[in-house]
């Protein structure tokens, strides 16, 4: 419920508590991983949105998704320690 959570109040053009845990408008985490928002999780966030899914439902139903993670860097410091470790041909 925690990562829905944080992708809901993140996507809100209203959210507004920036001091929250659960929030990363002002960037207080330089490196944030978590499943990639595909079309399926888009329809989910849209129900939720619109009243049709409770958060506990919205962190249900993402658990049944077949995700892959994506890596969101944030700040200069998490840009500054990334490092070429190889070359695909």
């Amino acid at each position: 419920m925690a990562w829905a959570t944080f992708v809901m109040n993140n996507r809100s053009q209203t959210f507004s508590d920036i001091s929250s845990l659960e929030c990363n408008l002002q960037n207080q985490y330089d490196l944030v991983i978590g499943p990639v928002a595909n079309d399926d999780l888009a329809l989910l966030f849209r129900q939720f949105e619109e009243g049709f899914l409770s958060i506990d439902a919205l962190a249900r139903e993402m658990t049944f998704k077949r995700l892959t993670s994506q890596y969101s860097f944030h700040t200069p410091r998490a840009v500054e320690r990334l490092k070429k470790v190889g070359v695909l041909k």
